[in-house]
């Protein structure tokens, strides 16, 4: 959450990092940009379409990293051996005809984010930061020059401005932050004079990819391995929660066989209510409360006649060492039971998890999480 005590530091950290940029580099802007078209109303639909191709274009990319990183990440050394740039160029189907200049941009469009993804996923340091400038850039440009080929509603638009609202608007949809992509590239160019078009796209932009995809690239990494925090408190704090935290790893474990007066003896020098009853392999077979057998374990004469298996009932639901603590908590919902069976992979039996103990741990952390 944006406290002020997390917001303090923040403004500190830039402010800091502001003043040391000028003294060192001077108050100028890192790229020269000089504007030649002011922004008119008849752009507004121009501005739109360029957002939702931003958009767009951010989506494709952010799923071909992702599929693409995927893959590299499972090869090692790729990075190892260093390329020849110079023999990469040679013999360029492109070199030499200028007339090809679009299609070679639009191929850099599709393509460059598989190159990120090899960087990054081969063990580089690519980042992705500047392949998305670059890529917000030449969609920008490529989107005006066809607009302008084509005419459309006669109107010219200007490459140098549209470059410049690409960037924002691939940064926009890749990184899910509309205001930054507005601010960032007027500051690092000065084009504040294109402020409403910088708005109109990088609103258009993120508004498009959040239909598609409700993360942004860094986002979507924890979001599949369910370790995203959000602005949510609840979901949050079931996030962090783990089952080590909660689990009850029980000790006594009853065999089928075993006989109700054996089995009085044994739970009696333990405190719990619910036992397992597990075979010779440490597989669960079911589950015995005390309190559901309460009418036969107060009776001597039985001990003789009743087995653990026969007293012993099938679990509501099981919970897996691999499930996380939302998936824990759907489980308890929908069963309303008061205490469920951990398994580990192999079917084996880890312990319990209480209803009780788990809503502790979560109001313990809730407390916590609202202090800090």
């Amino acid at each position: 959450d944006m406290t002020m005590a997390s917001l303090l530091p923040l403004l500190i950290s830039a402010l800091t990092a502001t003043c040391v940029a000028y003294a060192i580099s001077g108050t100028d802007a890192m790229f020269d940009f000089q504007l030649q078209d002011a922004f008119s109303i008849n752009q507004v639909p121009s501005s739109l379409l360029l957002g939702l191709i931003c958009g767009l274009v951010a989506l494709y990319a952010m799923r071909t990293m992702t599929a693409t990183e995927r893959m590299f990440s499972r090869v090692k050394g790729l990075m190892a051996e260093r390329a020849d740039v110079n023999a990469v160029m040679n013999n360029s189907f492109f070199y030499g005809h200028p007339a090809l200049l679009l299609l070679f941009l639009g191929l850099i469009i599709l393509l460059k984010s598989f190159a990120t993804s090899a960087t990054n996923g081969g063990g580089g340091c690519g980042g992705t930061f500047a392949p998305s400038l670059f890529l917000g850039c030449l969609s920008g440009y490529v989107f005006c020059c066809l607009w302008n080929h084509f005419d459309i509603l006669g109107i010219h638009l200007s490459e140098r401005n549209y470059a410049l609202l690409g960037m924002a608007g691939l940064m926009s949809g890749f990184f899910h932050a509309p205001l930054t992509g507005v601010f960032l590239i007027a500051e690092l160019t000065g084009g504040y004079d294109l402020f409403i078009p910088l708005m109109i796209v990088s609103a258009a932009a993120y508004l498009t990819i959040h239909i598609f995809e409700p993360h942004n690239i860094y986002a979507i990494r924890l979001a599949e391995r369910g370790d995203l925090l959000t602005h949510d408190k609840d979901k949050a704090i079931l996030t962090l929660m783990r089952l080590d935290d909660v689990i009850e790893r029980s000790t006594v474990k009853l065999s089928p066989e075993i006989e109700l007066g054996k089995m009085v003896q044994v739970v009696s020098r333990d405190e719990r209510e619910d036992y397992a009853v597990t075979d010779a392999a440490g597989h669960l077979k079911g589950i015995i409360n005390l309190t559901a057998v309460r009418k036969v374990i107060f009776r001597s004469e039985l001990y003789r006649l009743f087995r653990a298996e026969q007293l012993m009932k099938q679990p509501e639901e099981i919970i897996y060492i691999t499930d996380t603590v939302p998936e824990i908590m759907e489980k308890f919902q929908r069963t309303r039971a008061d205490v469920l069976p951990v398994l580990a992979t192999d079917k084996t039996f880890e312990g319990f998890v209480s209803r009780s103990h788990l809503l502790d741990s979560y109001r313990k952390m809730m407390r916590d999480f609202s202090e800090e």
